[in-house]
């Protein structure tokens, strides 16, 4: 299922024992484990009820004891594993031990498990034990109509209402950019007005052609803007995790920390990104301090592998 189809499901009050999110997409993988989190553990307290493990460092042994372990407070407790598979000859128990886990869990149980990965092996006896019911598929849409579906789904999410054809002209000009897309409907929405619909003039004022012809002001700018925002919003995180340390701003910084990590792989080597700035630093009539950015940006695509 798609991750609008998973918070449908979760909506109608359908929430299953395990769930295995996979595909490319960054963004939608967050989203849906973001909403397994919020249909899981609603407003009981996440300190002792939400455990993230990474593949990378957990042994079979370790998965069992935090799946057999109980809630406090709360009806019941969320845990979501990262990247379980073997890289280049690792050991193969992990894997093993998700498939007798799934196994293991009853609906209405007490404990919920989400396993995400980027790719995943459909033979692998892990991933037939989540069945097709229980996975998310989160790659980026392929075709235009998949796109127009995202774009409105998330103006439903953001409470935005679309005229006919603003949709259409959304994906058009942004293409699957989707973290782009969902800034370019909050500022289409910002220009409409409160409470109003947002039009094709809307969009047309609002979002440049950004899939066509790439540019300063259509491409940097934003991506500049969206930098900012979450610079300004972890900076302050980051500065009283140092300073004035607690258990939940722990759990907050913790939780926080491979998003942002994601964030950062997913833009340093997304191949559309690069050739962006690549096409916008061959242009003519860029200041010096433009210069600068794109020439420090192409610096940090070439050490992220992103033209290997």
């Amino acid at each position: 299922m798609t991750p609008e189809a998973l918070r449908q499901e979760l909506a109608s009050g359908t929430l299953r024992p395990a769930y295995l999110v996979v595909g490319t997409e960054p963004l939608l993988r967050d989203d849906a484990v973001a909403a397994v989190r919020e249909a899981t553990l609603g407003d009981a307290p996440a300190d002792f009820n939400f455990d993230r493990l990474d593949g990378a460092k957990t042994t079979p042994a370790a998965l069992m004891d935090v799946l057999r372990s109980l809630p406090v407070m709360a009806p019941r407790r969320l845990v979501v594993l990262r990247d379980p598979e073997p890289r280049r000859g690792a050991a193969k128990a992990l894997p093993e031990a998700i498939a007798e886990a799934v196994g293991l869990l009853e609906a209405d149980g007490e404990t919920v498990l989400v396993v995400v990965a980027e790719k995943v092996d459909g033979r692998a006896r892990w991933v037939k034990a989540f069945g097709a019911k229980a996975r998310v598929d989160c790659d980026p849409p392929k075709r235009s109509r998949e796109l127009v579906n995202f774009v409105k789904a998330e103006s439903k999410r953001q409470q935005v209402s679309l005229a006919s054809g603003a949709a259409e002209l959304l994906a058009e000009r942004v293409g699957p950019h989707l973290l782009m897309l969902r800034n370019e409907i909050s500022k289409a929405s910002l220009l409409a007005g409160l409470g109003k619909k947002v039009t094709r003039d809307h969009v047309a004022t609002s979002t440049s052609d950004i899939a066509e012809e790439p540019t300063w002001e259509s491409v940097v700018q934003p991506m500049i803007e969206i930098d900012d925002r979450i610079n300004r919003a972890w900076s302050p995180v980051a500065h009283l995790n140092a300073v004035a340390d607690n258990p939940r701003l722990r759990e907050a910084y913790n939780a926080a920390l491979p998003l942002l990590s994601e964030y950062a792989t997913e833009m340093g080597q997304n191949d559309r990104l690069y050739k962006s700035y690549r096409r916008i630093a061959e242009t003519k009539g860029l200041n010096p301090s433009q210069q600068k950015v794109l020439a420090n940006a192409m610096r940090d695509f070439r050490l992220a592998g992103v033209d290997l």
